[in-house]
Parts: C-alpha cells; structure tokens; sequence
C-alpha cells in the first residue's frame, strides 16, 4: 500500500468515526450544498434509479451513496487511494474505460462530477468517455455532469462533445434549468441529459408497403 492510500485509510477511519458521533464533516461551498441539499435528493426521489454511477471521489462525497438507500451505487475514481472514501462496490479506473465495466443499457443513472478537467483532460479521452457512459445508460438513464467553465479546465466543454449529440438536454434534477452555475469563484456548473427512449421494432415484422397504407380507410374527424 502507498504512503498516499495509508493516509486516505487512515482519514477514511477517523471520519467514519466521526459520522457515528454525528460530526458529520462537509464541504460547504454552494455548489455542494446545492448538490448535495437539492439536486441528489431530487434523483433518489425523481428518477428512483435502480443502478447508479458515482465517478469522483473524495473525503466529502463518501456519504452520497446513503442518498440512494435501495439503490445499487457504484463508485468510480482513477485515483486509487480514493477507493477508500467510494462505495462498497468500487472501480479504480479512468472513466475513459467505463465501458470494460458496465454491459450496455444496464446503468439508470450517471453522476460524474469534478471530472472532465480534473484529470479526464483530453478531448479523445472525454469524447470515449461520454460514449462508454451512454452506452452503458439504459434508454431514459440520466447522465448529471458538474465540471468548471473556468481556464484551464473548460478546455473542452462536455456540451461541445460529439459524443453528447443523441443526447436530449433536460433540466438538472430539482431545478428549473438544464444548467446551474453553482459557485461563480470556479464556475463550478451542473448540466443534465437523458438517453432518448426509441421505440422498439419487430425485424420479423413485415413493411407495409406504400399501397397498404394508402388502403387503410381515414377516421372520419368530428366537428
């Protein structure tokens, strides 16, 4: 074990400690008040995900899996020595790679916040990303993105990518806006999509061909 993952146990330790004598610690910047006071309670009531990804973990974020008591919550962070504030089912990987994780269409929600510039900085590296979290998303899975709009960061906005494009914009859980600016020091912004629902099609099904539907008689319409 490295010297940094022994540190992170060991603060792991004297935190949980605390949350059992009910000193709950917290970051109290707004944008995660906001998060944590408005937008997860709103995906935990709203959405009532089944299956959850957490990507981005760190002292303050180890409660969020509570949010989502009946839920299965899986945690996700590059960084090793942060598996030990994540949840009990935990991946140490880059998100790039989600895909070797998830089947598709088995995830209902996607939370990857504190992310995209804060490590994942590439566009290639965003772009395959984004795709693996799409694919992985069920159809009418939400995927939440906070990240900061401010240099260097905001090199490559996640609504710029391509990958992004199928997607439906939606307002952020608990908001009225499909994007927040949270806390304006560093920008930090909330934005929201939801993986578009297609309707299923038969392929055993025949085509009905042009005369068919030209033959089908017109429903009178009423006055």
């Amino acid at each position: 074990m490295s010297q940094r993952e022994t540190l992170y146990r060991y603060m792991a330790s004297v935190i949980n400690r605390l949350d059992r004598r009910g000193r709950w610690l917290r970051y109290h910047y707004r944008d995660r008040r906001l998060l944590e006071g408005t937008i997860l309670p709103a995906i935990a009531r709203d959405e009532a995900p089944g299956r959850l990804l957490m990507v981005g973990c760190d002292w303050y974020t180890r409660h969020y899996p509570l949010c989502f008591n009946g839920c299965s919550v899986t945690t996700m962070d590059i960084d090793a020595a942060k598996a030990w504030f994540g949840a009990r089912c935990h991946i140490t990987d880059s998100l790039a790679n989600v895909s070797r994780h998830f089947d598709r269409d088995s995830l209902d929600t996607v939370i990857c916040n504190g992310v995209i510039g804060w490590g994942l900085d590439s566009r290639a590296e965003i772009e395959q990303a984004l795709a693996g979290c799409i694919e992985a998303l069920r159809p009418g899975g939400l995927l939440l993105i906070g990240w900061n709009d401010k240099a260097p960061h905001n090199a490559h906005a996640p609504h710029a990518m391509t990958a992004l494009t199928p997607m439906e914009p939606i307002h952020v859980p608990g908001l009225a806006t499909h994007e927040m600016m949270a806390l304006a020091r560093n920008r930090h912004t909330f934005q929201a999509w939801r993986k578009p629902v297609t309707p299923t099609v038969d392929p055993t099904a025949p085509a009905r061909s042009a005369a068919s539907v030209g033959d089908t008689p017109a429903t009178p319409e009423s006055d």
